[in-house]
């Protein structure tokens, strides 16, 4: 659950923001960057199977088979590429109208071992700059498709002068139990992904956040109504917000093992800009899972997404999900 070991860019006066699991790295810090107008613009790609992918009927089909329990095992947790990070400032954060909507449940009844949140999985790619398969965690959030994932920027794109990734699948649920690998609803493959060009262009954290729209399972079964969906809250109160954090973290040592952990704090300034912070002890792994308020049972609305660590396991950064974001989500939506 990390952006690879760069140092954000700061200013003076902030402190190096660490990717989430990095260790500190000794560099000579760079001025501070200089926003982007197009960073509140996003980008929208298709997903693609990798050569190595098996035959198929279609691209959804080579992208689900890819995924063997051998390689779920042995793909480890995010590493993406080079971030920055702007600094804080409130006269570039404006105040803006709130645009929520709640959760949605599932059409049928949970079976199998229970997990912590239905709409909370984890997502496996294949990584075509560093070449080698990787995971993240994510949510269904609710759509007029009923399809759409939210995630972290650099669970789908690289970052900075790189590619958007390869064999992206989404496994709501997923767990293990022993050698087995549970998929209680299947697998979805991704079809469809759009990124803020913060991100895509500039690595920068304050946009590392993602949508991606999935096509039915392998068992046939619609997303939304197979888990349910968050809600989500868009604009509004950023500051001072009580949410859950949700994820799949792994140990230190990687295990290939997996299970959802969450932690609960209220929201506050990180010192970078669209950035929040809270104390929370989710470690490498859970990268792209969703930070929900107003949550009950494993459900809530999503206000932004596990991205990076400035402290190592004490503290978490996520993007804001400002308007901004909004109009990305509406775009793949």
């Amino acid at each position: 659950m990390r952006p690879r070991t760069t140092a954000g860019v700061i200013a003076a006066l902030c402190v190096a923001v660490l990717p989430l699991g990095a260790a500190p790295v000794a560099a000579a810090r760079p001025p501070a960057a200089v926003l982007d107008p197009e960073d509140k613009d996003s980008t929208e790609g298709t997903v693609e199977a990798s050569a190595d992918a098996p035959p198929g009927r279609d691209t959804a089909e080579r992208i689900r088979k890819y995924w063997t329990a051998d390689r779920l095992s042995r793909a480890p947790y995010a590493d993406p590429a080079h971030t920055v990070s702007d600094p804080d400032d409130p006269q570039r954060d404006p105040d803006e109208d709130e645009d929520t909507a709640g959760p949605t449940r599932p059409d049928t009844r949970a079976t199998g071992r229970a997990v912590m949140s239905r709409p909370v999985g984890m997502i496996f790619f294949h990584d075509p700059v560093a070449k080698k398969d990787m995971r993240c965690s994510g949510s269904v959030v609710r759509s007029t498709h009923k399809m759409l994932v939210a995630t972290a920027g650099h669970c789908v794109h690289t970052g900075k002068g790189g590619r958007w990734v390869q064999n992206l699948v989404f496994i709501p649920g997923y767990d293990v139990k022993g050698t087995e690998h549970v998929r209680p609803h299947g697998t979805f493959a991704a079809e469809k992904v759009r990124a803020m060009n913060g991100w895509t262009k500039r690595s920068n954290q304050g946009r590392d956040v993602a949508f991606f729209r999935v096509t039915k399972s392998d068992l046939g079964k619609g997303l939304e109504s197979e888990v349910g969906a968050q809600g989500y809250a868009f604009g509004g109160r950023r500051f001072g917000v009580k949410v859950t954090a949700i994820g799949y973290p792994s140990s230190h040592k990687f295990t290939g093992n997996a299970q959802q952990k969450k932690c609960a704090d209220a929201t506050r300034r990180s010192g970078q800009w669209k950035q929040l912070r809270i104390d929370c002890d989710l470690t490498k792994g859970a990268s792209g899972g969703p930070w929900l308020r107003d949550y009950a049972d494993g459900y809530g609305r999503i206000m932004s997404v596990n991205s990076n660590m400035p402290k190592a396991e004490k503290e978490v950064d996520g993007p804001q999900f400002d308007l901004a974001v909004r109009a990305m989500y509406r775009k793949i939506d």
